[in-house]
């Protein structure tokens, strides 16, 4: 078992992932926040971790546009961040071309990407490009915001058509009043754990979905929740 600060809090299947796991986070409410705890994680344990995403992200202090520079940097300090400056969003990254990305991860002992984005909604159903997840994925991190619980669904969610359309399938029409209906955590919970359930089987068949809750209420990173 590894252990370290950095996995405090953390649900413990997320810190007993097996050496060589492929992780795309996915879904809203704090998937980069988590991105960047587990990478930190892994390396405090003396691995070597790649991270970056599958379509954009926020651009990382430090960056490493080509595979040999990610290799050297994972040797050197133990993780690296890896894409290509967004050329629409100087804030952003976008991600290497597919095999210069897989040339990166087969270096790395961890790998953690994001595989779509929320706009920082803290509710989201994909769209139907989305989420952008490699044949080799192992584990897919879906996850939803508890701040969002309460709320009306029009105000706290990305993709709210896609949202209303799910709940209307899942929940009774006596529940779900368009984008005025008040998120319920059985609603979230549903949306976490069966929203990119097809996607995943689709994309990456073999890879397991792990659905999970961010609380900020614990201050600081807050806490999460394997469901």
């Amino acid at each position: 078992m590894v252990t370290g600060i950095f996995g405090a809090g953390l649900p413990e299947k997320l810190t007993e992932l097996p050496r060589g796991a492929v992780v795309c986070m996915v879904g809203a409410g704090g998937k980069t926040t988590l991105l960047h705890m587990l990478a930190e994680f892994y390396r405090e344990n003396g691995f070597h971790v790649l991270a970056g995403t599958t379509t954009h992200m926020e651009k990382p202090e430090k960056l490493c546009v080509s595979p040999a520079a990610a290799i050297r940097e994972m040797a050197g300090s133990g993780i690296a961040f890896t894409g290509l400056p967004d050329p629409e969003n100087e804030r952003k990254i976008i991600s290497l071309p597919e095999e210069e990305l897989r040339t990166a991860v087969k270096a790395s002992d961890y790998t953690f990407l994001e595989a779509d984005g929320a706009r920082r909604m803290p509710v989201k159903v994909p769209y139907g490009h989305e989420p952008v997840l490699p044949p080799y994925t192992t584990h897919v991190v879906s996850v939803g915001g508890m701040h969002a619980v309460g709320k009306p669904v029009g105000l706290i969610s990305y993709n709210r058509e896609g949202v209303i359309r799910f709940l209307e399938e899942y929940f009774s029409v006596e529940t779900v009043t368009g984008e005025s209906t008040l998120l319920t955590e059985e609603m979230l919970c549903c949306i976490v754990r069966r929203a990119y359930e097809d996607k995943v089987r689709a994309a990456a068949p073999h890879a397991e979905l792990i659905p999970v809750l961010h609380d900020l209420s614990g201050g600081g990173t807050g806490l999460w929740r394997s469901i």
